[in-house]
């Protein structure tokens, strides 16, 4: 794994700089899988996967919200899997190439325009993956094993600058040395295996710092015994609990549960609470995006359907986004106190406070004073919660 397979260079994909994908993307491979397999460890649980053409794609994504889920888009070529993402950046995150990857190898190309990152996992586990414009910087387990092949198509480790020329060309024709699958506009045409995917949860967070933002804070934490550190994160997922109405909720009440009697729990991406923090945040994308999109409201699909009927063509239904809307932002409130319930379970309790608290620094409605204040109370009282009311609804 990693030998040089082909002789690929930049110039061989000269053709994607004006495909259709070109602008945001993400293309991962991945060896020994049949289309729906790699659907399913997308994440592709929530819908079944469909046969389609990128037109009926595109027909498909015309009616308000379907244009705002999240796809991913299935070919096979010389005995890899090919999956697609417009828009998108799944095949990007170390969890989904871990789980890609499993007992097999994955490899995959992102970029957003100002951003691009080439990734190689095999077996379960993150080999190698960099930034496009600074190859010298990689991590991973095996962060040098890619060095000649990267080199030869431009993307030269030893700069000490961004290498020139077309990074993400360069970047689809390392994936040709790696993994021997040449790509062509045929692969992308389809028909590809088509799902919509329910994000993987994402892994514990590695490091945090709160010094510089909130020293208090920081110092009462580093003062903590483990069980204030688990009972302050248990006590902060409460009060979201109970702001997103998710106390009569009986996955989140009994996990919650589990954190304030000091547990520690692994929640998975097909666990009960696991699959309502997937969904809650596909809901979550389509509630961002109708709120971004000037073209989303009513008024606006009123007046393309006046502009429709008078160039004498075929009318669109028309959608109401308010039920994705939703008042106070319930969707979002939802999915942070989901996420918070789980981090309060993580492993390291330290871990598993900072992590509950980040989730809801920034919720609407800026409760996080009262919730800083309920969890700062808990640590300096060595761990004995607050009142459970302390953040009103």
């Amino acid at each position: 794994m990693g030998a040089s397979v082909t002789e690929a260079t930049a110039a061989d994909y000269a053709w994607f700089n004006d495909h259709w994908l070109r602008q945001t993307f993400c293309i991962t491979l991945v060896r020994g899988l049949d289309e729906a397999e790699v659907l399913r460890r997308f994440g592709g649980e929530h819908s079944p996967p469909r046969r389609l053409t990128v037109a009926q794609v595109g027909e498909l994504s015309e009616p308000l919200p379907a244009r705002y889920l999240q796809l991913v888009l299935v070919a096979t070529a010389d005995g890899w899997s090919v999956a697609v993402e417009d828009n998108g950046f799944e095949g990007w995150r170390p969890e989904v190439l871990r789980a890609l990857s499993r007992g097999t190898q994955a490899v995959s190309v992102f970029d957003n325009s100002s951003e691009g990152y080439f990734s190689s996992a095999a077996d379960g586990s993150l080999l190698v993956q960099f930034e496009l414009l600074f190859p010298q910087r990689r991590w991973g387990s095996q962060p040098d094993l890619l060095l000649s092949q990267m080199a030869a198509v431009g993307l030269d480790p030893d700069w000490d600058e961004p290498p020139p020329g077309e990074l993400v060309t360069a970047a689809l024709a390392l994936a040709e040395r790696v993994t021997g699958v040449h790509l062509d506009p045929s692969v992308l045409a389809g028909p590809l295996l088509v799902a919509e995917i329910a994000p993987l949860l994402d892994d514990p967070p590695a490091s945090f710092s709160l010094d510089g933002e909130d020293a208090e804070l920081a110092a009462a934490v580093d003062r903590a015994a483990p069980g204030a550190l688990r009972q302050a994160a248990a006590t902060a997922a409460g009060q979201a609990v109970r702001l997103a109405q998710l106390d009569h909720d009986r996955v989140v009440v009994e996990a919650l549960a589990a954190a304030e009697a000091g547990q520690a729990r692994k929640v998975d991406d097909h666990s009960p609470l696991g699959w309502r923090i997937r969904t809650w945040a596909v809901e979550v994308r389509i509630a961002e995006r109708v709120r971004s999109d000037p073209l989303a409201s009513l008024e606006a699909q009123q007046r393309e359907a006046s502009l429709r009927r008078a160039g004498g063509l075929a009318e669109r239904p028309l959608t109401d986004p308010s039920p994705w809307l939703g008042p106070g932002w319930s969707t979002l409130l939802r999915w942070r106190a989901g996420q918070a319930v789980r981090a309060a379970l993580f492993a390291d309790p330290r871990t598993a406070l900072y992590a509950t608290l980040e989730q809801l620094r920034y919720l609407p409605g800026d409760p996080w004073m009262a919730i800083r204040a309920a969890a700062l109370a808990v640590l300096r009282s060595g761990g004995a919660a607050g009142p459970r009311d302390a953040v009103d609804r």
